[in-house]
C-alpha cells in the first residue's frame, strides 16, 4: 500500500514537472514582450531590473545544470533524458515565477510612483500560471498528496492563500497606503478586499483540486484494474 502511494506521489511529480516545462520558453517570451513595451514607454532603468534577474538567474540554471547532467534541453532525447529535461525546464519556470512575485512586493516599497507600470509585470507569471493550472487539473495533478504530506500540504495551501489576498489587497490599494498611510480606514479597506478575495479564491480552490483528485483515483483504478487483469 505505502509503495503504491508512492508511486502514485512520483508519477504526479513527474506529470507536473512536464506539464510545467513548456511554460518556461512561455515566460520568458512574455518577459521580453515586457521588456519591450517599458523601453516604447520610455521608462527608467530601473524598472529593468526584474526583468534582467528574471533571465539570467533563470538561464544560468538552466546552462549549470544541463552541463552538469550532459544534457541538451532544447532536444527531444529519451524517456529518462526527457523527465530530466522537464524537471530542469519546471525549476527554471519557478525560478523566474518566485522572483516575479518577490519583486513585484519589493517594487511597490522601491518604486511607489511607477504602481502601474509595476502591474505589467502581471502578464509574465500570471497567463502560465493559468494555462499551468489548467493543465494541471485536467491531467489530475493538481492534489494535497497522501498521508502525512496531505496535512501538511493542506495547512500550507491555507497560509499561502492569506498571504496572497493580503498581498493582492495591499497591492490593489497601494495609492491608499501612499495617500494616507496604515490608517484604520485603509486597514479595514485592505481586510476586507483580501476576505473578499482570499475565501473564493480558496473555495474555487479546493474545488478544483476535489475534481483533479477525483480524475487522479479514477486513473490509479484503471490501471491496478489493468495489472489485475495481467
Amino acid at each position: 500500500m505505502f509503495g503504491s502511494k508512492k508511486n502514485i506521489d512520483e508519477r504526479i511529480q513527474k506529470k507536473s514537472e512536464e506539464i510545467f516545462a513548456p511554460l518556461y520558453p512561455l515566460i520568458i517570451v512574455l518577459t521580453l514582450v515586457i521588456i519591450c513595451l517599458k523601453l516604447y514607454m520610455g521608462l527608467p532603468l530601473e524598472l529593468f531590473v526584474l526583468e534582467f534577474l528574471v533571465i539570467v538567474i533563470s538561464i544560468t540554471y538552466l546552462i549549470i545544470m544541463s552541463f552538469k547532467l550532459g544534457i541538451n534541453p532544447l532536444t527531444y532525447q529519451d524517456e529518462h533524458i526527457n523527465e530530466l529535461k522537464f524537471t530542469i525546464l519546471s525549476k527554471s519556470f519557478m525560478i523566474c515565477f518566485w522572483i516575479y512575485i518577490i519583486g513585484e512586493v519589493i517594487y511597490l516599497f522601491v518604486f511607489p510612483d511607477y504602481f502601474n507600470y509595476i502591474f505589467l509585470c502581471f502578464i509574465a507569471w500570471v497567463i502560465p500560471s493559468l494555462i499551468g493550472t489548467y493543465r494541471a487539473i485536467k491531467c489530475g495533478v493538481m492534489t494535497f498528496g497522501s498521508g502525512n504530506n496531505r496535512k501538511i500540504t493542506k495547512k500550507k495551501f491555507g497560509f499561502n492563500t492569506i498571504v496572497g489576498a493580503l498581498f493582492y489587497s495591499v497591492f490593489m490599494n497601494w495609492d491608499k497606503i501612499v495617500e494616507k498611510g496604515l490608517s484604520v480606514s485603509t486597514l479595514i479597506s485592505i481586510l476586507l478586499m483580501a476576505l473578499m478575495w482570499g475565501i473564493p479564491f480558496y473555495l474555487c480552490m479546493k474545488l478544483l483540486i476535489f475534481f483533479s483528485e477525483k480524475k487522479t483515483d479514477e486513473e490509479v483504478g484503471e490501471d491496478e484494474s489493468d495489472d489485475y487483469e495481467k
